[in-house]
């Protein structure tokens, strides 16, 4: 995590992720039930009814130094707690 926070990804890492996060994105959307689904959420939570549109339009225009801005911002060191698990 501190790597993240210090470095942005590689252009071919981050492509990779967000490639890979829209390919799960388009599943969602696979068949009728799925976007039954979709619509129940959007719905359900008040959102707007181009929520899923505008997602995916993020996704498609976000870049690496946005994923590391994230980083800066939500994974600081002093709240994280370590963990010792065994003998």
């Amino acid at each position: 995590m501190t790597k993240l926070r210090e470095n942005p990804v590689s252009t071919d890492e981050f492509n990779m992720l967000r490639n890979y996060t829209l390919g799960s994105l388009m599943a969602m959307v696979d068949g009728p039930f799925n976007i039954a689904g979709i619509v129940k959420t959007i719905v359900n939570n008040e959102l707007p009814f181009d929520f899923f549109d505008r997602l995916v339009a993020a996704v498609q225009d976000s870049h690496p130094q946005q994923l590391q801005d994230l980083a800066q911002r939500y994974l600081k060191p002093e709240d994280w707690i370590i963990v010792e698990v065994g003998p």
